[in-house]
């Protein structure tokens, strides 16, 4: 809703749930390239793996693949891929399943499909082909095992052999057992699509949405941040002149290429640690009425710095929120004085006094920051992964970030997904390692792998 909200505002496009196109090729071939990273039910590293595979070209696809994505039906997917890519034959036990189980290309996959196939195989009517169904999915083996002699019997009556009718309906035991709801899929593969079209044709808007959805959790948040790049959506760091509360849209020009203007979004001011909202709120109020701090000394004088807090100004020069302003060390240096000026101004404001800040009094009293050396980037780049919890300005593994996305499988935010023993290949940065040598007396060593999204023990 918040994207389709950012949408209209910036384009004047009105879309919801009811209008969003379901048949947009560009949306497949964004699913079909593996860029899931916050579409709805498939961003998964599993379910990404098998929609790369499978290469969707319509819905009918994604609503398998949300259904067959489970324990027990997953072992049939590379069965169902292979069959829909023409790499294995597509078979049918008696010629009246092609028209039930084709779309699915012969594999018995919606619970749907078993009270069909019962109905037009066997004579049953609606209400026994959906006892048919609980008995075999609540594996009911009484149940079981008296349809199987009525389904039989009825198959024989409309003309099948009793070998085929028979084998089919063990061929259901199998399958039914994990056979999904379709209407559950449906509803799941169509909200799938929809998003990857946002995400398709908005990529700015979608994922600004999706960064404030996700804005209390870290690790997705940097996962986020690193897909929006690599769609071509710049993520800036927090600005004392730009940023609001929450994760916003910005329409620069970029600095090199064709004067076009292109959306980037602006990381907010609340996603930094030990800056709370009341501080952010005045500093936002004041920008709202009076525009933009020219510099430091018209910061100090409109907003009480003292209000705002010690931490917080800390904190926001650190990550850079105030670059504009000077050198994040000189900045540091010169906070003390800075809040002791600001108090001042507000002070002598409050009592009625004129302050040392107004040109009418004819005395003046500028901040001067020291002229001392920067700190250097990779202090920089720490401070913004202790408060923001992610590299914001820039990280070492950037340009290497589709490369990797096509031959990891997990990045340190999806590793609660895989299963115990499962294979995973991980990538990084080794910035720590520390030896060990086991009980009998065997070196081993134990390393910290940092990836875009977080850290790994290894």
């Amino acid at each position: 809703a918040k994207a389709c909200d950012l949408i209209e505002k910036r384009h004047g496009i009105h879309l919801d749930l009811s209008n969003i196109p379901l048949d947009d090729p560009k949306t497949f071939e964004l699913l079909g390239s593996g860029q899931t990273a916050g579409v709805f039910q498939v961003e998964g590293s599993g379910m990404t793996r098998y929609i790369v595979q499978m290469k969707p070209t319509k819905l009918d696809h994604v609503i398998a693949m949300v259904a067959a994505y489970r324990p027990g039906p997953m072992q049939f997917i590379p069965d169902y891929i292979a069959r829909m890519h023409g790499e294995a034959e597509v078979e049918y036990r008696h010629p009246a399943m092609k028209p039930i189980f084709e779309s699915t290309y012969g594999i018995p996959l919606y619970q749907e499909q078993l009270m069909r196939a019962a109905v037009e195989l066997a004579g049953y009517s609606p209400s026994e082909s959906d006892e048919l169904r609980k008995a075999i999915s609540k594996k009911k083996k009484e149940e079981i095992e008296k349809h199987r002699k009525k389904f039989v019997a009825g198959a024989v009556r409309q003309g099948m052999k009793k070998e085929i009718a028979d084998a089919i309906y063990s061929d259901w035991e199998e399958f039914a057992r994990y056979g999904f709801n379709k209407s559950h899929a449906a509803d799941y593969g169509v909200i799938a699509v929809q998003t990857a079209y946002l995400k398709a044709h908005y990529p700015a808007e979608y994922m600004t949405a999706l960064l404030s959805a996700s804005a209390s959790q870290t690790e997705k948040v940097a996962w986020y941040v690193a897909d929006a790049r690599s769609l071509g959506v710049p993520v800036l760091p927090p600005d004392i002149n730009a940023s609001g509360w929450g994760f916003e849209i910005e329409d620069l020009v970029p600095t090199t290429g064709p004067g076009q203007v292109q959306p980037n979004i602006r990381f907010g001011m609340g996603a930094i640690k030990n800056v709370g909202q009341s501080a952010v709120e005045l500093m936002l109020t004041e920008r709202r009425k009076n525009g933009s701090f020219k510099d430091l000394n018209d910061f100090a004088r409109r907003v009480d710095l003292r209000a705002v807090g010690k931490r917080s100004l800390e904190c926001l020069i650190k990550v850079g929120a105030l670059d504009a302003f000077g050198n994040r060390a000189a900045l540091l240096a010169s906070l003390d004085h800075l809040i002791a000026l600001s108090g001042s101004h507000f002070r002598a404001a409050e009592s009625g006094q004129l302050s040392l800040f107004g040109a009418a009094t004819g005395v003046t009293d500028n901040i001067a920051l020291p002229d001392v050396n920067n700190v250097d980037k990779r202090e920089m780049l720490n401070w913004e992964r202790e408060l923001i919890g992610l590299y914001i300005s820039d990280h070492p593994l950037t340009p290497y970030q589709q490369t990797l996305a096509q031959i990891v499988t997990h990045f340190s935010g999806q590793l609660g997904e895989a299963q115990n023993q499962d294979k995973v290949r991980v990538a990084g940065l080794v910035n720590a390692v520390r030896p060990y040598g086991t009980k009998t007396g065997e070196p081993m060593g134990f390393a910290t792998d940092e990836n875009i999204t977080g850290n790994i023990e290894v």
